[in-house]
């Protein structure tokens, strides 16, 4: 109970604070200006400099708003279809690079994900991930109510959502934000740990060692210091920042995203 009350009301004192209030839509997707921005933008933006681009969506809806999206700015070789969160359907090889941008924390068999990922590549071809690893600063995804960092390091799952959706049922601010009430929080997709609903609790660790255990080549990986997302202490910041990021232990906590590429 009492840390249920701590929880809301640091998420109420975040929105009187620029930086973490909240954005409103799930991850940001509704901060789009243009609505048909918010899903196949990078899908149609790599699609000029390749012969094709196949985009995956698990949401239908998505999919019809990513190729109208491609009709709208004229291109033609970029197509959408909807997938599944444990397959990739399409043949083996059949891609010379496939990329992942802020979907790999979100699928709920990772593992399966990057097999399938290897078997459509073909030999020699590159596969660009980048995703949030569960215990970054901002990887508890409740932006759309706070960005107030950390706060997955502070309290246990249950007592988050119990939080979130108590403040979704009483504050008006919230309620007019558009987001309905939270499930309750699941397991990691390797049953390790609790965590946030519609997230699968992967560190950047386990990360790689799946990896290595598909038979990927790891070309590079960094971990993105979160103050070069968010410039709040200038050069001293970044700095530090960046140093904090080498640290093994200490990488993921203080990193915005986990950035790699992998060669087949």
């Amino acid at each position: 109970m009492i840390r249920r009350w701590l929880a809301k009301r640091i998420i109420l004192l975040s929105q009187k604070l620029p930086w973490f209030a909240a954005r409103g839509g799930y991850s940001g997707l509704d901060e789009a200006p243009d609505p048909a921005d918010r899903f196949g933008g990078r899908a149609v933006w790599m699609a000029q400099a390749a012969r094709q681009v196949e985009g995956v969506e698990i949401d239908p809806g998505a999919v019809e708003i990513s190729g109208e999206y491609a009709v709208a700015k004229g291109v033609g070789n970029a197509r959408f279809s909807v997938g599944r969160d444990d397959a990739v359907l399409f043949g083996d090889e059949r891609f010379d690079i496939v990329v992942s941008y802020d979907v790999m924390e979100h699928v709920m068999r990772p593992d399966l994900i990057l097999q399938e990922l290897h078997r459509v590549l073909r030999r020699g071809g590159t596969a660009i991930i980048v995703f949030t690893p569960y215990y970054g600063m901002f990887s508890h995804h409740l932006n759309y109510m706070t960005l107030f960092p950390a706060l997955h390091w502070c309290f246990p799952p249950p007592v988050l959502v119990d939080a979130v959706n108590e403040l979704l049922a009483s504050e008006p601010a919230f309620a007019a934000l558009g987001v309905g009430r939270q499930p309750k929080p699941g397991w990691s997709f390797n049953g390790k740990r609790r965590c946030l609903p519609l997230l699968n609790g992967m560190t950047g660790g386990e990360y790689l060692r799946l990896v290595e255990e598909c038979g990927f080549r790891l070309v590079y990986v960094r971990h993105t210091p979160i103050l070069e997302r968010f410039p709040l202490l200038g050069g001293p910041g970044k700095a530090a920042n960046r140093f904090l990021v080498k640290v093994p232990v200490l990488a993921e906590y203080f990193a915005h995203n986990l950035v790699s590429v992998l060669s087949r």
